[in-house]
Parts: structure tokens; sequence; C-alpha cells
């Protein structure tokens, strides 16, 4: 009855958890240090979000699965988090000749693949293990079509994130 009395009721209750997890997510990839190569950072951030999705299925559920019973932009800030790595690597022109437009199309299609990959996990239609070499290769291609250098690409990949399968 405490959580009522605080809150009200339980849509109430729903949207301050939703809230909560979002927040957690944006603090997650604030605490990825910034190096040098904003590509590795960039892997490193999305790779956040898959170890967040399935490191905690349920509060992933409530902020992602379960229709938000109000409109909100609860995930603005998280989402923010991966677009702001994007600009870096237009800056540091590893992505060259972008159109600014294009770093929340970049952005959402980051997020949406893992988010993809993550419920594909949680659901058990895919192992863990197949799910990180599923998301290296499509970043892989992702970041080379959007411009990088493919070696390039490559090469920041592989400092940014363990080898698949590799203990965590």
């Amino acid at each position: 009855m405490a959580i009522y009395t605080h809150l009200g009721s339980m849509e109430e209750v729903q949207h301050a958890v939703r809230v909560e997890g979002f927040a957690r997510l944006a603090a997650v990839a604030d605490a990825i240090p910034r190096s040098p190569d904003p590509v590795a950072d960039l892997a490193r951030v999305s790779d956040a979000y898959f170890s967040f999705g399935l490191g905690q299925p349920h509060l992933y559920r409530a902020m992602f699965i379960d229709r938000p019973v109000r409109d909100d932009d609860a995930g603005a800030a998280a989402f923010d988090r991966i677009a702001d790595a994007v600009r870096r690597c237009i800056d540091a022109e590893r992505l060259p000749g972008v159109e600014p437009t294009m770093v929340l199309m970049w952005a959402a299609q980051l997020w949406s693949m893992r988010h993809g990959i993550v419920t594909m996990v949680l659901s058990g239609a895919l192992p863990e293990p197949q799910a990180r070499l599923v998301l290296s290769d499509m970043t892989l291609r992702l970041l080379i079509g959007y411009g990088d250098d493919p070696a390039a690409a490559r090469r920041s990949l592989d400092h940014a994130l363990p080898a698949p399968g590799a203990d965590r």
C-alpha cells in the first residue's frame, strides 16, 4: 500500500518504473569513458544497451515491451547517448559526408538493431553468443555503409568489444 500511497495508482507505478529504467540506461551509457576512437565508443555504448537489456530483463520489458501508460519521452535521454556517439563519429570524420539530418536516423537504426536482438535473446529465439556475433557483424556492416573505412571499423570494433563468445 505504501507504493500506492506515494504514487497513487498502478499506472503511476508502471510509469515510474519506465522512467527509472531509462534513467538507469542513460547512466550506464554515461559511465562509459570517452576514448580517442569515437567508433569504438559508439560500439561500447551499443554493447552497454545490449548488456543492460539482458542483465535486467524485467525492467527492460517495462521500458520497451509493455505499452506505456501515457505518452512520455522517458527514453529520449538514453537515445540521445547513441545519437551523440554517432555525432562524434561524424565530427571525427570517420563517417564522412554525412548530412546532419541522418544522425537521428542512424542512431535509430543502431538502437532498433540492438532492441530486436535483445528481444530475441530474452524470448529464447537466439542464444546470447550467437546474438553477439550477429550484432558485431551488423554493426560492422552499418559502419561501412555509413562511410567508415572497413579496416578502421574492424579495428575499432575489435578494440572496443571482447570477441563474441569470450567470457565477459
